[in-house]
């Protein structure tokens, strides 16, 4: 299924209900999220998301009201079994909120990092040695994983590419052996 993002609020709302009729019952109840869409392109595809999201819940209910069981639910809602099993255990629809930050160990040896770096130390090695002294856990790689938005990739200076560029051994080593007639 292809998600197609739009920014305008109404056009937001109206292309959902055009795409599946089926829709447009699960944004009958999501029509205030819908509302409430401002110009942000992320906002809208998370609106999106959370009410197919919520389509399913109902369905998963409405099955489970029939007496269907797990396993066939999962099968045919296309979810786990384990989702499906969450979903009927609270009893009500709960949103997903995916736009937690994530921790990490680093968290707490990033503001010496940081402090560091801007007084100039850009050597990995030594800020590496310096909070694996603190208690870091992890490697150099690690860390060097942490600092790559600060590192700043830049385009290696290259020469332009020549006409023999292509040539490879094997292929140069046939220019040799060949006639001048069949070159």
């Amino acid at each position: 299924m292809s998600l197609i993002l739009v920014t305008c609020p109404s056009a937001c709302a109206l292309l959902w209900e055009c795409v599946n009729p089926m829709r447009t019952a699960a944004l009958s109840c999501c029509r205030p999220l819908a509302k409430r869409c401002s110009s942000s392109i992320p906002l809208c595809a998370t609106e999106a998301h959370q009410a197919e999201r919520y389509e399913r819940y109902q369905q998963v209910v409405a099955l489970h009201k029939q007496g269907m069981k797990t396993k066939e639910i999962a099968k045919r809602v296309g979810l786990g079994v384990r989702t499906i099993q969450r979903w009927l255990s609270e009893g009500a629809y709960v949103e997903t909120n995916y736009h937690h930050r994530h921790r990490s160990r680093f968290d707490a040896y990033e503001a010496y990092v940081k402090q560091r770096w801007d007084e100039g130390c850009h050597n990995i090695q030594q800020l590496w040695r310096e909070i694996k002294a603190q208690g870091y856990p992890h490697s150099d790689r690690a860390l060097r994983a942490h600092l790559e938005p600060l590192r700043g990739k830049e385009k290696a200076d290259f020469p332009e590419a020549s006409c023999l560029d292509h040539f490879w051994a094997k292929k140069a080593r046939w220019l040799f052996i060949r006639r001048i007639t069949d070159l």
